[in-house]
């Protein structure tokens, strides 16, 4: 059951938050990141088969020709992997099912919850070495095949 945001505060820190929801949010993200940077080089794209310069041809003339059919390509970038690490108590609970007027259906429901700790706090002796890291593997990744034989551009 996914967790509802809708009376959270705006900066509200959220606490007992489903292990799935966070993975599910990363993934949303990674979407999303990777969703902006093939914007980005689709845009850069369509500005070099814009950009027009003047380049001599055989016969003594010159002839017309966007960057793309020079040769330049935009370079893509895909997330190849990303690490989230935080440092959680963990919980598994167990809840009721309910319905939509907020009733137990006689459904019991299972769930692993997470708690993020806070660093500054040392209750109960818990010691905590890293409250969190996330770090990202983005790398340049070849022009789509298509893109480089509409061009005419031989593969990399």
């Amino acid at each position: 059951m996914p967790t509802d945001l809708s009376n959270a505060l705006d900066g509200e820190p959220l606490i007992d938050v489903p292990v799935s929801d966070i993975i599910e949010k990363l993934g949303v993200a990674a979407s999303a990141a990777q969703f902006s940077l093939d914007r980005l080089s689709v845009k850069m794209a369509a500005l070099l088969s814009e950009a027009m310069v003047e380049v001599p041809n055989d016969s003594g003339g010159s002839d017309i020709k966007s960057l793309l059919e020079l040769g330049f390509a935009p370079v893509f970038y895909g997330v190849d992997e990303i690490t989230l690490e935080v440092a959680l108590t963990v919980a598994l609970r167990v809840d009721d099912v309910l319905d939509s007027a907020g009733e137990p259906t006689g459904e019991r429901l299972t769930a692993l919850y997470g708690t993020l700790v806070n660093a500054e706090s040392r209750k109960f002796g818990f010691e905590a070495a890293l409250a969190g890291r996330l770090t990202a593997k983005i790398t340049a990744q070849p022009a789509p095949q298509a893109l480089l034989d509409q061009i005419g551009t031989p593969t990399p």
